[in-house]
């Protein structure tokens, strides 16, 4: 498994652990052989989601508010770097609202408008973690970098210590409720997510996890198949 393949299996696992549908989206584009380009995640939470059994809030990191859908356009990177180019332009936001199928073609108008400055470099973390709201949708632009950790980027980006804070917090065997159970077959997380499930249900418990350390368990794991 290649580092940026990690890096999306992470994103997309907190992401679904955190209560959303989660999907990667190709943004087509006219000219044969080419693409306008991609959405890494687009992840929809919605407004009634309960999982009580669980025993595990929502992440605090996620600013979730009731009553709300919330949409997520989510680009993994390696490194403290912005959108791409393609996911800024208009098209590419209507088009992923489009398919996402929670706006009027009106609101999808609208909303791309305000939308498209949270995409910017500058944008400021408040600014874009509170996205943009139209008639009981919000909508948000999320940076994933689990190379980097929190004092490293002053937007809104996901981070690795939050991304690995979370997982332990919702597989570690030992923080389980009486009411859920955590262990059984891996296989269930699909190839995705097995290795990565496995490691933070059985790595030594002496420590906080770390991507670092993650990422060193699975090289040494492929290197030994």
């Amino acid at each position: 498994m290649q580092y940026d393949e990690v890096y999306e299996a992470l994103a997309a696992l907190y992401l679904r652990l955190g209560g959303y549908f989660v999907t990667g989206l190709i943004l087509h584009s006219e000219r044969k052989g080419q693409n306008k380009g991609e959405i890494d995640w687009l992840a929809v939470r919605h407004p009634f989601h309960a999982q009580e059994a669980r025993g595990v809030a929502a992440p605090e990191f996620l600013g979730l508010k009731h009553g709300l859908t919330d949409v997520i356009l989510c680009e993994v990177k390696s490194s403290n770097r912005g959108f791409n180019k393609s996911t800024r332009k208009p098209e590419s936001v209507e088009d992923a609202l489009h398919w996402a199928g929670v706006f009027s073609d009106d609101q999808v108008a609208t909303v791309t408008r305000q939308f498209l400055p949270l995409l910017e470099d500058d944008a400021r973390y408040d600014v874009g973690r509170e996205g943009v709201t139209e008639g009981g949708v919000r909508v948000r632009p999320l940076l994933c970098c689990p190379s980097l950790s929190v004092d490293d980027t002053k937007r809104w980006c996901l981070t690795g210590d939050e991304i690995m804070r979370f997982l332990d917090e919702c597989l570690d065997p030992a923080k389980a409720p009486l009411t859920c159970r955590r262990k059984y077959g891996y296989e269930l997380w699909g190839q995705s997510f097995e290795d990565v499930v496995r490691w933070v249900k059985e790595r030594r418990k002496d420590k906080p996890p770390t991507v670092a350390e993650l990422l060193n368990h699975l090289t040494n794991l492929e290197k030994s198949r």
